[in-house]
């Protein structure tokens, strides 16, 4: 897929078993690609690539060093960000973006309430920072953003999706091509799409209740095991516990009732959608 300067797409890297090496945020600039490699390392997704460059006239620079990487998110993030660049942003498009002299606006929900992410050289994110600030933009820490993100259920990489799982079982549709010619891991996406299905799927999961579960924390189905937790945190919002699992096939469906197991006893559950 050819992508024009100013897109983007999502991707991801997998191995020959379809299993996620990567999250992966694609973005043509005029003379470059732009890879946000997310919570993966890019140092060794960089070394992954150069695997893989044989005859073709192509460099892999790892830049993580040399930029800043802010993500603005909330209703109010469109107008807060046309007043601190002034330029509109409105009629952008998910991943599409511009560069304000070097600095990189993305259109990027992070979640589910809109949002950007900025990309901005070192010598220039003190004043950028500074100027969201003067503007009233309310900083947050990462308790809040993971709040939001599993209220939207989107999974994160090293987190709810690693090495060991295949990439339809994390419902990462949107980074698939089941038309595109050979890559890594196609023949298993197109047999588990085609002719069979994956055993298990991540959905999102909510309890009333405030208490969190941990990190493989069983899904429970009439008394034996139908999967397991991978994040979960107290939602002030929804004065609930929302949360990400695998849960087997079966019960991988919005409305399944289950139980999760706690410290305090299994938690009454349910399905609330598939991610």
């Amino acid at each position: 897929m050819k992508l024009n300067e100013g897109i983007g797409i999502r991707s991801a890297l997998l191995n020959t078993k379809a299993r996620v090496l990567a999250d992966l945020y694609l973005y043509a600039r005029e003379d470059d690609l732009l890879i946000d490699t997310g919570d993966a390392s890019a140092a060794r997704i960089r070394d992954i690539f150069d695997r893989f460059i044989i005859t073709e006239d192509v460099q892999v620079k790892d830049i993580t060093s040399d930029f800043v990487h802010l993500a603005m998110q909330g209703p109010q993030a469109t107008e807060n960000a046309k007043e601190l660049f002034g330029t509109a942003f409105v009629d952008m498009k998910p991943l599409q973006h511009k560069m304000i002299g070097p600095t990189m606006i993305v259109v990027r929900d992070r979640t589910g309430q809109s949002g950007y992410d900025i990309i901005i050289p070192n010598d220039e994110a003190e004043a950028v920072w500074q100027g969201f600030l003067l503007k009233g933009v309310t900083p947050v820490g990462q308790d809040a953003l993971e709040i939001l993100r599993l209220e939207a259920g989107y999974p994160r990489y090293g987190v709810d999706v690693d090495e060991n799982i295949i990439i339809l079982e994390a419902g990462y549709k949107d980074a698939i091509s089941f038309s595109k010619g050979c890559y890594l891991g196609q023949e298993v996406v197109a047999r588990a799409t085609h002719i069979g299905r994956v055993n298990k799927n991540l959905v999102q999961f909510q309890t009333q209740s405030d208490q969190v579960p941990r990190p493989k924390s069983k899904l429970l189905a009439s008394g034996k095991e139908a999967g397991y937790v991978t994040s979960a945190a107290f939602s002030p919002g929804l004065k609930a516990v929302v949360g990400l699992a695998y849960a087997q096939r079966d019960f991988a469906q919005e409305g399944t009732k289950l139980a999760v197991e706690s410290a305090h006893g299994p938690l009454p559950a349910v399905v609330t959608k598939l991610v």
